[in-house]
């Protein structure tokens, strides 16, 4: 064999050795950018529907919860066509198709009232993860900005509305537990919400109704402080009739002892 012929042969030895390496190292990266994809898009799935499991329909108008929806949707098919275990997406994407035939035949049903300061914080933070979602399509120009402010307006809207309930409520067990500086407190802050909301006229008569429930016990709190201002002073004038009464038993007693 020939010096050249070797020469050659050794070159094109390893020129396969580079193209193996290679091919090798592309199959690699493609094969962890995949993995990165899959991981990424459950998250994204396990995200969106514990977002939707946890805020309850009421909150979320139609056009919005559909969006969301299809987002899900979206995500579960992709990952259907990449994953190995396409059983499990299979009946994922079941479930998802099944929420969004059951959201355009059922009849929403009005939230349930907050009831105490761990559910309003829940649901403050579900809204605000919400958001995030929200301005993600935005800048990802999954949907025009126009939309994107609107559906941001009604997550807000829905806050502020859980949130008055909530308020409302607190100020009732106030009332109900005698507590009425407590009780105005809320109803004060219920009150600056539905201010705030109130562009269609909706919580007019509730303001009213809730302005005259804090003069009554504003009214209320005052005759409570004034008889406990009475009781005080009935009581020192007591005090004093008691200590004249005693100087005087001592007087008798030194007088005539």
């Amino acid at each position: 064999m020939s010096t050249n012929l070797i020469v050659v042969l050794s070159v094109l030895g390893a020129a396969a050795l580079v193209g193996v390496f290679y091919f090798s190292h592309a199959i690699e990266k493609q094969r962890r950018q995949k993995a990165l994809l899959i991981a990424n898009l459950n998250d994204y799935v396990f995200r969106m529907q514990r977002l939707l499991d946890e805020i309850h329909e009421g909150y979320l108008p139609n056009e919005l919860h559909l969006l969301l929806l299809n987002q899900l949707k979206k995500r579960v098919e992709r990952l259907h066509k990449l994953a190995s275990a396409r059983d499990k997406y299979s009946k994922r994407l079941e479930s998802v198709n099944s929420q969004i035939n059951e959201l355009q035949t059922r009849v929403k049903t009005p939230p349930p009232r907050l009831k105490t300061p761990e559910e309003a914080n829940k649901l403050k933070l579900a809204l605000q993860d919400l958001s995030k979602i929200i301005e993600n399509l935005v800048r990802n120009s999954t949907i025009p900005p126009e939309e994107g402010n609107r559906h941001m307006q009604s997550v807000q809207f829905s806050y502020l509305e859980a949130n008055i309930q909530y308020l409302m409520h607190t100020a009732q067990t106030a009332v109900q537990d005698d507590k009425p500086r407590l009780a105005v407190l809320n109803y004060e802050k219920a009150l600056a919400e539905m201010a705030v909301v109130n562009t269609d006229g909706r919580y007019s008569e509730s303001i009213a109704e809730v302005a005259e429930l804090i003069q009554d016990l504003n009214n209320r709190a005052t005759s409570q402080q004034t008889e406990k201002v009475d009781d005080e002073d009935n009581g020192s004038e007591l005090n004093k009739a008691v200590e004249n009464l005693i100087e005087d038993d001592h007087s008798w007693k030194k007088k005539y002892f």
